[in-house]
């Protein structure tokens, strides 16, 4: 059994996306966890920690418990469609487009049991753009929301950009995984605000962090990852 501790009061029956005292924001107040942590990286029961090193492995513990996934937020660029184009031209109006390998065959099963949204942090393209280039490829009619940098006016490693689409979706942040490329931007950037990501890590690249962060080096690889839960 677990016991998790926030600013040295039991939080362990507090829903997930409890919002955080303002001693743990800026890294002043202990978090911890007593118990095992399942295939999570166990640490040694009874002990505090230093928050902010902490949280992502108390995010993705206090989600293994209680989450059920609903939404599902892909990375656009290099992770659904490629950018191999003239980078200062929106996608859409590039000669040639193409989706990754096992973008429509991964989009089109996970649309039937969770909603898919694209965010991105592209400078050139707005929303309208995005839409037209997954049009493009076929992509477009698994895709019910996305959010993009040049509309929100922040990018993926702020909280602004994840408060904005956990509003329009109307979720919790253990109802969302987000899946991308970009190790900064796709994974930790979400984890420190709670949300579960994926890292799509074609190149295998190593990462020395203590997050216990979750891979795939393939697109296709997905599905059975969140059916596994």
């Amino acid at each position: 059994m677990l016991r998790f501790y926030v600013c040295e009061e039991d939080w362990s029956n507090l829903p997930a996306d409890t919002p955080l005292p303002h001693e743990i924001l800026t890294g002043k107040g202990p978090i911890g966890i007593i118990g095992t942590i399942g295939d999570c990286q166990t640490r040694a029961c009874e002990s505090r920690w230093h928050a902010l090193d902490f949280w992502p492995l108390y995010v993705t513990a206090r989600m293994k418990m209680n989450a059920k996934l609903r939404f599902v937020i892909f990375d656009w660029g290099d992770t659904l469609m490629s950018e191999a184009g003239p980078l200062d031209v929106p996608m859409a109006d590039w000669p040639d487009v193409k989706c990754i390998d096992g973008a429509h065959e991964v989009l089109s099963r996970l649309s039937k049991s969770y909603s898919i949204s694209i965010a991105t942090n592209a400078t050139v393209s707005k929303h309208n753009d995005v839409l037209r280039a997954l049009g493009r490829v076929g992509l477009k009619q698994f895709v019910r929301e996305v959010f993009c940098f040049t509309e929100l006016g922040y990018k993926k490693n702020e909280p602004e950009f994840w408060n904005a689409v956990l509003a329009k979706l109307g979720a919790r942040r253990d109802e969302v995984i987000m899946i991308g490329d970009s190790l900064e931007h796709d994974v930790l950037a979400p984890m420190r605000f709670g949300i579960r990501a994926i890292w799509l890590n074609r190149k295998q690249e190593g990462f020395s962090g203590t997050e216990s962060i979750q891979s795939v080096r393939s697109l296709r690889e997905v599905p059975a990852l969140l059916e596994a839960g």
